[in-house]
């Protein structure tokens, strides 16, 4: 059996390719993916920063059974840091990027989503970000946001790391303090997607495998995994040229 170019390291595979192919073999299934919350996938841009777009490596719409739509705004990066630190470029330009999603005119109130996509990152940061994004979601308005990180509130210090991490940064690129409102909104619609791609076993190749099979006559089924390599190759191709699927 030939071995998969993306186990291969096929010329030009890449992880941005694979994170946007796994959406494209979504809508292909007509299914949902991460932080879509069960809406299903209608169309997706590649490179839309000429169009308009901040956060433009990876563009997913997706309609609920009611017609509402949600979009998701992906930066797309191999491994991330978390961190203010001066030289983490990489972060610094998620977060500036999703702010300037959020401040965009027709934005969704919680509704569309923004944020980051990777394939490396510290397992605890993962989390803790998460848990701060949940949290905020969680929350009505700032105030009881920012009552969880009291002293007999249900968040830790970690926690509140996080939250300063995003508050520097933002305090920096705007040049002046965002307030308590400015970062409960900003946290309440980032999101943060870790993907598994690029070595034998990975989890969520396979699932893209496994969701294309489904797309395929039964007879055909065999095919999937060139299916998914076809679709690496489309979106490879298709950033490109800043193509609309």
């Amino acid at each position: 059996m030939t071995q998969s170019s993306e186990l291969a390291g096929g010329a030009g595979f890449n992880f941005e390719a694979a994170v946007a192919a796994f959406f494209m073999a979504a809508m292909l299934g007509e299914e949902s993916a991460p932080a879509l919350n069960h809406r299903v996938i209608k169309w997706i841009g590649l490179q839309q920063k000429g169009f308009g777009e901040p956060l433009d490596d990876v563009i997913v719409d997706a309609c609920s059974t009611n017609g509402e739509t949600t979009r998701l705004s992906l930066q797309v990066k191999r491994k991330l840091v978390i961190s203010d630190a001066a030289s983490n470029d990489d972060f610094h330009e998620i977060v500036d990027n999703s702010w300037l999603t959020l401040k965009k005119e027709g934005f969704r109130e919680d509704i569309d989503r923004y944020g980051a996509a990777t394939g490396t990152i510290s397992e605890s940061s993962r989390r803790d970000l998460n848990s701060v994004c949940e949290f905020a979601r969680a929350s009505l308005n700032a105030q009881t946001f920012f009552t969880r990180f009291e002293e007999d509130g249900n968040a830790g210090k970690n926690h509140l790391r996080i939250v300063n991490v995003f508050r520097s940064i933002l305090n920096k690129s705007k040049g002046q303090d965002v307030s308590d409102n400015d970062v409960h909104r900003y946290l309440k619609h980032f999101v943060l997607i870790k993907f598994d791609f690029l070595h034998e076993g990975a989890t969520d190749s396979a699932n893209a495998v496994t969701q294309l099979r489904h797309a395929l006559a039964e007879r055909d089924h065999h095919r999937a995994p060139d299916l998914w390599d076809r679709v690496v190759a489309l979106a490879r191709e298709g950033a490109g040229r800043s193509e609309e699927f």
